[in-house]
């Protein structure tokens, strides 16, 4: 192919006399060496043993090396891959003759947070380890923990002077979740306070279930559909309503609206809007128990 690119021929050409595709005679046509021409595997790619290597890991440091014998193990905890995906992992252990080094099991999510939120010397030898260890590895997450400690030292040490320095340097960082929270500090009277407000993936995430109960089965009485929605709403505003809340219930509110009356005209096709509202709403607007 290359001689035939050397010999000045365009791709097309080189298309129809070797039947070879586009893309095919393209890539070798640009390729400058063999290596860019061989397959090679994606680093990080998932594979179907990844849940069952560590199980292999620890069969192998047992003593346990025969892979067949493995391969049935894992077939009977699940696997659906075949035998030569497990020869092909446990070679280079066979080879060298040894396994790689236990890896540290990641800290969770749960000790991480305690770790950010409680004074370093509260923290014993281990913990701070592991916690220095977490964020040399993330850098936004450092930046977020300094954050984190230098707001904290303003409000146990009443040091209100510092708090618009700090704001700026958090809106200096790529940190989104930090930015939402300093946006509630500008807000208010000429003091500062926090506010919290619900967070619109939850919003997005409640306005599904809405309207996933509100495209059900028509032929249920709207009372039923109605038990439904405030078991839903209940729970999620209660769980809201100690921050501010009130524009967000506001539109959740006219957003079930719609929902539900949404599903009472696919319910009611030949009524009209007055009869909807004469026989579903106690008051005009909102709908209540049919009669």
């Amino acid at each position: 192919m290359q001689a035939l690119r050397a010999a000045g021929k365009g791709i097309k050409p080189m298309m129809r006399e070797l039947g070879l595709a586009k893309e095919t005679v393209r890539r070798f046509c640009r390729a400058t060496s063999v290596e860019e021409l061989l397959a090679k595997p994606r680093e990080g790619r998932p594979s179907i043993l990844d849940q069952f290597k560590p199980y292999l890991l620890q069969r192998w440091r047992d003593g346990h090396t025969c892979a067949t014998r493995l391969f049935e193990e894992i077939r009977a905890q699940g696997y659906r891959g075949s035998a030569g995906i497990v020869r092909n992992y446990l070679r280079p252990f066979r080879e060298l003759g040894s396994t790689p080094p236990r890896a540290p099991a990641p800290p969770k999510v749960r000790d991480l947070t305690s770790w950010l939120l409680r004074h370093p010397d509260s923290l014993d030898t281990n913990q701070q380890l592991k916690c220095k260890e977490v964020l040399a590895r993330c850098p936004d997450l450092d930046a977020v923990a300094s954050h984190v400690a230098a707001f904290a030292e303003i409000m146990c040490g009443l040091h209100g002077d510092r708090l618009h320095g700090w704001i700026a340097k958090v809106e200096a960082d790529q940190l989104p979740d930090l930015h939402s929270f300093t946006a509630g500090l500008k807000r208010g009277t000429s003091k500062r306070y926090v506010y919290t407000y619900p967070a619109k993936k939850a919003l997005r995430a409640v306005m599904a279930k809405v309207k996933t109960v509100c495209w059900q089965n028509s032929n249920l009485p709207l009372e039923t559909l109605l038990h439904q929605l405030n078991r839903l709403l209940r729970g999620w505003t209660a769980y809201f309503k100690y921050g501010s809340s009130s524009a967000t219930f506001n539109y959740l509110r006219a957003y079930t609206w719609k929902q539900v009356f949404g599903w009472l005209r696919r319910k009611h096709r030949r009524s009209g809007w007055k009869e909807l509202r004469r026989r579903y709403t106690c008051d005009g607007w909102w709908p209540a128990a049919g009669r």
